[in-house]
């Protein structure tokens, strides 16, 4: 058990100084990780998942927030700037994640950091008397109680359970409330999965978009939570050639996934990217290679990996 153990430490350390030694690159994932571990995205995702429970998605957000957080600690540079040195390209998905993770923003941690330290007033023991007064009441009620005035004792602890009770029934309410604002801020994301493109000149390719479209809207549209526009909504806007600002004005949708597909020698080449429309900004992207003849096979493979990651994405973006 203890080998186990430290061949399981060993593998966490190890992917963890590739990805420190690749920090400030944005672009390195898990693609990246799987070729300089050499080992393929599915095993390193199934061996960290056993260890940790966590994807490799999740692994490498994790490792970057936390290695934030000890920068702005250590006032290593403004928040926008740590947002690019631990390899964010935009410091407002950096701050999402951020407060996401954290429960507060980054910008935030300098000042609750000096805040508890400098400004938190703590009065001495002598005053602590003048400063609590619910010990003056006790002793008040414990004279009391030697006087064999005990009604006072009885009705003070009634008036406490009900003050208690009346405390506890209000914040009930008040987390259900929340908890249903919660749920409609969650049923409100939404996003849309734009044609897949066929960028070589071999139009069998676009059998084969037309394939992982259909695979990935029906993946899609079982996640819990997640509004998906219509492909006949996604077909009509992409004719218009519309930009991600204007389809997301026009829709009111919070993320765009867009894909591609080309033909090299006796391979096929998928590319895929979502986009959050909020910022336009690219938040997860990447490439899947394959022989021709193995299309068909992998094609529900593909789509099932693509929604694996969105659904990743989308619950770190709300705080899981």
């Amino acid at each position: 058990m203890n080998s186990e153990n430290s061949v399981d430490q060993i593998f966490v350390r190890r992917l963890t100084d590739y990805i420190m030694s690749n920090l400030e690159k944005e672009h390195f994932g898990a693609t990246e990780l799987s070729q300089a571990v050499g080992q393929s995205r599915s095993t390193i995702h199934r061996k960290l998942k056993a260890i940790t429970q966590k994807s490799l998605s999740r692994f490498i957000c994790e490792l970057r927030l936390n290695k934030a957080y000890e920068m702005l600690t250590n006032q290593a540079g403004t928040a926008s700037e740590i947002a690019y040195k631990v390899g964010f390209s935009s410091p407002a998905y950096f701050s999402k994640c951020f407060h996401n993770y954290f429960g507060f923003p980054p910008g935030k941690l300098k000042k609750r950091s000096h805040d508890s330290v400098d400004h938190q007033i703590i009065p001495p023991p002598e005053q602590w008397k003048n400063t609590i007064p619910r010990q003056k009441d006790f002793q008040f009620l414990k004279r009391k109680f030697q006087l064999r005035n005990r009604w006072m004792l009885i009705s003070t602890c009634l008036i406490f359970l009900i003050f208690f009770g009346y405390a506890g029934y209000d914040q009930f309410f008040s987390d259900q409330k929340t908890d249903s604002i919660f749920q409609a801020v969650i049923h409100s994301k939404s996003i849309m999965v734009q044609p897949f493109k066929n960028i070589s000149d071999n139009k069998l390719n676009q059998s084969f978009a037309d394939g992982i479209m259909e695979e990935l809207l029906d993946c899609i549209s079982k996640i819990e939570n997640l509004k998906l526009v219509s492909r006949t909504s996604a077909e009509q806007v992409s004719e218009k050639n519309l930009s991600i600002h204007q389809i997301a004005r026009r829709l009111n949708i919070d993320y765009v996934l867009e894909g591609s597909v080309r033909s090299d020698d006796n391979k096929l080449k998928i590319a895929v990217q979502l986009i959050d429309t909020k910022g336009d900004i690219q938040i997860w992207s990447e490439q899947f290679e394959h022989k021709i003849e193995d299309l068909l096979a992998v094609q529900s493979e593909i789509a099932s990996h693509i929604v694996m990651e969105i659904k990743e994405i989308i619950r770190v973006s709300e705080n899981e």
